[in-house]
């Protein structure tokens, strides 16, 4: 039963963090959320920086479930798994507020660093694996340096999906990333993968 409160705990304070942000989010109000007591609430996290650490640990976790699980269907073709892993990122990141982000870098540094460490690492296996995989399958150009791709494909998501630049655009986290995925793998795919990509994207 308590590991039940505290998954329920975790998952509602990791919501209201990624609308809110880390500072403006208090624990009278995630304990209004629960439905609970600020007593109990302390019961299980004495602070509120040990929360905000393992709802964070919490979404990363089910991000990398996720990922992973799409890469080892064996049932989608590689367009599938690209068009799946794109759509989940993007979903998620529409649930993060611009401020959330700004306010991580600002209030809750370390947990800040665990994030860019994780989408580094992320984009680095997991796309790399996919564009080997794309190449071998003749849907991503093989005259295109695999660390070369990943590393163009890095700096956008670094230079683009960041506070400061999308506090002076007019769009969101999840806009910048579906325009950097529909450049990037627009240009890379062969001829034929180009036809699978925009095909599977206008079905949507």
């Amino acid at each position: 039963m308590s590991a039940e409160i505290r998954e329920r705990i975790v998952k509602n304070a990791g919501e209201l963090f990624l609308q809110f942000g880390f500072s403006k989010v208090t624990m009278d109000e995630i304990a209004k959320v629960l439905g609970m007591s600020k007593k109990t609430l302390y019961k299980f996290f004495p602070t509120k920086e040990k929360l905000l650490k393992e709802a964070f640990t919490f979404i990363i976790t089910n991000i990398s479930i996720k990922v992973n699980n799409l890469m080892a269907d064996r049932n989608l073709d590689f367009i599938e798994k690209l068009r799946g892993i794109s759509d989940f990122l993007i979903m998620f990141l529409s649930k993060i507020s611009p401020y959330c982000m700004q306010d991580l870098k600002r209030n809750a540094f370390d947990m800040w660093q665990t994030i860019e460490k994780f989408r580094r690492k992320n984009i680095m296996d997991c796309f790399g694996k996919l564009i080997e995989d794309g190449k071998k399958r003749g849907v991503i150009r093989k005259d295109c340096n695999t660390q070369v791709l990943l590393l163009v494909y890095l700096n956008a998501i670094q230079g683009i999906v960041n506070p400061e630049v999308l506090s002076q655009l007019p769009i969101t986290a999840s806009e910048g990333l579906d325009t950097i995925l529909k450049v990037f793998f627009e240009g890379v795919l062969t001829k034929n993968g180009r036809i699978g990509y925009i095909g599977s994207t206008s079905k949507k």
